[in-house]
């Protein structure tokens, strides 16, 4: 946003959501990879988490200084993928994470393979001086995504969200394109 011609001016916050629902328990999804330290070295927050933190740092320019987190595991045992009983789970299934980033942004995340109706949901609010947009992927679990802007001087006092349309040469199943579209 700021490199997008300083449109948002400073940067004041960042939330950023990445949840789908595969981790139910009602899903029964078996011990896969994904769940076992050994081999995924860490749970949603590796898996999904790593986007979220990585495309908040590319599209503000900025690094993280400090992070707070609470990681915690809901569904503690799976049954085996072969069927002959049941194994750990030893990762995370959820991560909440506050961080300050330089330039003075707050940032907060929210993770989770526990999210029931969501499918590979993604969603980025970035709020500045000047001001703001809402980037939302798979929000309808259909695959389609959105941007929405509120700029100055209509913005601020009337909040007011327009929808942008996000041309056909970005619409990729990759966050990059999102990035891309805003520089």
């Amino acid at each position: 946003p700021r490199a997008a011609g300083g449109r948002f001016a400073r940067i004041h916050h960042v939330n950023m959501l990445y949840y789908q629902a595969w981790g139910l328990a009602e899903a029964d999804c078996s011990l896969v990879w994904r769940y076992v330290k050994s081999v995924a070295a860490s749970g949603a927050l590796g898996d999904l988490g790593c986007h979220g933190l990585g495309l908040v740092s590319f599209v503000t320019g900025q690094r993280y200084l400090k992070v707070a987190a609470h990681l915690d595991t809901i569904v503690h045992e799976r049954r085996l993928p072969d069927g002959s009983g049941r194994g750990p789970v030893d990762v995370d299934d959820f991560s909440n994470i506050l961080a300050e980033m330089s330039d003075g942004i707050s940032a907060s995340f929210q993770i989770s393979r526990f999210a029931y109706g969501r499918g590979n949901y993604q969603m980025m609010e970035v709020y500045g001086e000047k001001g703001a947009l809402i980037y939302t992927l798979d929000e309808n679990g259909q695959g389609q995504d959105s941007l929405r802007v509120c700029l100055e001087p209509l913005g601020r006092d009337n909040q007011q969200f327009e929808t942008v349309r996000i041309p056909g040469r970005y619409r990729a199943d990759q966050m990059q394109s999102f990035a891309d579209l805003l520089l």
